[in-house]
């Protein structure tokens, strides 16, 4: 698929996605739009590394590990702390059949809180229902939810494991995957937003 690879540097495409687009409309739309609208549409884990764009399915690659404390390298964070069982999920994708007609899949537990995915180019029943098993997955879960403010050392990248170790609250420590790294320089130095998504082990 071509997507105006100029604009972001790219030169190379790894994709180990299998969900399949029967037709994807493009109109007014630069290459990060595209990319940030496949990336709503899947979930996917979507990420530029060199010259190299990497789509995967969310959660699956593994880059490497980096421990985050909250006495030691943790600037400031905007996490917070939920429990699996006290909240349930029953999430609604609404999205277009191959055959072009509407369809709604809904997954999860009957009656909890409601979310709804919007999928607007048209995928079979069976990717639908993927779609919103991975956004239940993204959902439900123990442990922290958000980010932390870290600085560049130690290096993070997404698809790596970052232990996030609260010494106040051990039950609270756990491992969670990074789903984006935002790197920022003023004239204190370097900072790097790490946002987490799903919890990967305790």
């Amino acid at each position: 698929m071509k997507i105006g690879g100029s604009q972001i540097g790219l030169k190379n495409i790894d994709c180990s996605y299998d969900i399949t687009y029967q037709k994807f409309v493009i109109n007014n739309a630069n290459a990060f739009d595209v990319l940030k609208k496949l990336k709503e549409d899947t979930k996917a884990s979507i990420y530029m590394i060199g010259d190299t764009l990497h789509i995967h399915p969310p959660y699956v690659e593994k880059g490497g590990d980096v421990v985050y404390d909250f006495s030691v390298n943790i600037e400031s964070s905007d996490l917070k702390y939920r429990k699996k069982d006290d909240r349930k999920f029953e999430v609604q994708v609404d999205g277009v059949g191959l055959d072009g007609k509407k369809k709604k899949i809904v997954v999860g537990t009957t009656g909890g809180e409601k979310r709804t995915v919007k999928v607007t180019s048209p995928m079979s029943d069976a990717d639908l229902k993927k779609r919103g098993e991975s956004e239940l997955e993204y959902l439900t879960y123990d442990g922290y939810e958000g980010s932390v403010m870290g600085w560049l050392i130690p290096f993070v990248a997404p698809t790596y494991s970052a232990k996030i170790i609260d010494s106040d609250y051990e039950y609270k420590t756990g491992t969670y995957y990074v789903t984006a790294v935002t790197t920022t320089f003023d004239e204190n130095g370097g900072v790097r937003k790490v946002e987490i998504g799903k919890k990967v082990s305790n």
